[in-house]
């Protein structure tokens, strides 16, 4: 039987952690992608994460996707594809399209901005989504988690 779980996403500028509210499985590691120039001039993803930051060689480029001094999401399609890869590394077999808790932890004084919260969810369902939800706000408790995945808490406060 196949299930539809439950993903945590935290973003910070310097990390990114993906919790499976299902198998506990974590991605924790730095938001970087490495992005490799073959001679041709065509541009290819080598690595993600921490790998990616020991990888930098001349025809090599590191890319943050969430480096920026007033924002955290700054480019759509490298967050994405770093999204996808971290989905990967904590969804089950038996998990098909997870509902998504994008939680940016920081650069969010104020609130996010329609923009933003439209391009969280928007990279969100394009890494592989079927639902994703934008949360700002103190990080999410263990027992708040397990309420929204018993379905206990039925929506976000």
């Amino acid at each position: 039987m196949r299930l539809r779980g439950i993903l945590y996403v935290q973003i910070w500028e310097d990390r990114l952690k993906v919790t499976n509210l299902m198998t506990k499985a974590v991605f924790d590691e730095s938001p970087t992608v490495a992005i490799k120039t073959d001679a041709n001039g065509k541009k290819s993803i080598i690595e993600f994460g921490n790998k990616a930051l020991i990888l930098l060689k001349p025809d090599t480029i590191s890319c943050n996707p969430f480096s920026h001094p007033r924002t955290l999401l700054v480019d759509l399609l490298v967050a994405q594809k770093l999204l996808e890869y971290s989905f990967k590394q904590v969804k089950s077999s038996t998990i098909f399209s997870p509902i998504v808790i994008i939680h940016p932890m920081e650069k969010v004084e104020g609130d996010l901005v329609t923009v933003e919260r439209q391009g969280f969810i928007t990279v969100g369902k394009n890494a592989g989504a079927k639902y994703v939800l934008t949360y700002v706000g103190d990080e999410y408790s263990g027992e708040i988690l397990k309420g929204i995945y018993s379905g206990e808490i039925s929506r976000m406060k």
